[in-house]
């Protein structure tokens, strides 16, 4: 059992970069191809997808995003987006 739960944590490893990079590629995209990154739920929630790094500016300003939830992975979070510290 643990040999197999070993097995899918590095499968989801090895997976994640190749489909955020598909995921970012259908949201640069236009027409029926695109997906929007987020999704406005109501005046004070969006809902969506990693933010990263280079969206940052764009969520505050724009958004008026103030913090983040998320249920990624460390290893999903420590190179793409920005942390409490400001990194």
């Amino acid at each position: 059992m643990a040999a197999s739960a070993w097995l899918e944590a590095g499968l989801a490893r090895v997976l994640f970069y190749p489909t955020l990079l598909y995921t970012v590629f259908r949201g640069r995209v236009r027409g029926p191809a695109h997906r929007d990154w987020y999704h406005r739920i109501d005046h004070t929630v969006l809902l969506g997808a990693l933010p990263l790094k280079n969206m940052t500016r764009r969520l505050v300003l724009d958004e008026n995003v103030r913090g983040v939830i998320t249920m990624n992975e460390e290893y999903e979070t420590r190179f793409l987006c920005n942390t409490s510290k400001g990194s």
